[in-house]
């Protein structure tokens, strides 16, 4: 009973615990540098100050892919990922139902990029509309 009470409180502490985490440290950076996301020389996300070198920022590995009005989107895609592995462990295993629930969950978590074309990079976006 107490591994399976563990065991919950960690399913619950994970998707919600790690992107929560991120967020505030993300925000926190954001608003010490006066509520501005600079901008990298390839078009990508930075929150450091502009004398701080591209391979030094703390976040470059969440922000560095997205555009600065998108600095936040690895934490969106981050939690998608979750949100989909929970609904696949939690709908009924091997029903038609667990793939119906999963492939919605695919195609909405799809459309959200393709409408927003969040990425810095050009062929980025190419590639997810291929997808």
């Amino acid at each position: 009973m107490l591994i399976q009470a563990a065991s919950f409180f960690v399913i619950i502490l994970v998707p919600i615990g790690i992107p929560a985490a991120f967020a505030l440290l993300m925000f926190r950076a954001k608003q010490s540098l006066g509520g501005v996301v600079n901008e990298t020389a390839t078009g990508g996300a930075k929150l450091s100050s502009d004398d701080i070198d591209e391979e030094a920022d703390t976040y470059a590995f969440l922000t560095s892919d997205y555009r600065p009005e998108y600095y936040f989107y690895e934490i969106i895609t981050y939690s998608k990922k979750l949100v989909l592995s929970g609904i696949s462990v939690l709908v009924g295993r091997g029903t038609v139902a667990q793939i119906c629930t999963c492939c919605r969950s695919v195609v909405i978590s799809r459309t959200s990029v393709l409408s927003a074309s969040s990425f810095s990079h050009m062929y980025m976006c190419r590639c997810m509309q291929t997808l």
